[in-house]
């Protein structure tokens, strides 16, 4: 009797360790699958997330800034339209750089020539006001 009683036990203790050895099993299997769900949610959230390029710290950048002539200098070049040497001279750029910033190239006005009515960038329509004619240039 008492050897069937350990066996009994041995049986049941058996049983036992199987069932929480496949439960510790499951519970890693659930783990790692939880696991990887996250990881390929965060890729996809990464993928979405805007990325800086890669650059190199060995590139120099150009000290010299380009200059650009009045939009109203270039409209009147495109119309094979006499243009002021000022425009082009370093004091014209300059004063095209600081006053580019008040003509939005957005803001248009109404202009009439022969009988109709155009809509024209305002930054293309009004010359400066500090233009110097070319025989005041020095």
């Amino acid at each position: 009797l008492k050897a069937a009683w350990a066996t009994q036990v041995l049986a049941d203790q058996e049983i036992t360790d199987t069932v929480e050895r496949a439960q510790a099993e499951g519970e890693e299997q659930t783990y790692l699958k939880a696991k990887q769900a996250a990881t390929t949610e965060k890729a996809k959230a990464n993928k979405k997330k805007p990325h800086l390029l890669t650059w190199d710290k060995s590139t120099m950048v150009n000290n010299q800034i380009r200059l650009h002539p009045f939009a109203y200098a270039i409209h009147k070049l495109k119309g094979f339209k006499y243009v002021e040497l000022w425009y082009f001279a370093l004091e014209g750029h300059n004063d095209a750089t600081n006053s580019g910033l008040s003509a939005s190239e957005d803001t248009y006005t109404i202009i009439s020539s022969r009988n109709t009515i155009q809509f024209m960038s305002v930054a293309t329509h009004n010359p400066s006001k500090r233009v110097v004619q070319d025989v005041n240039l020095k």
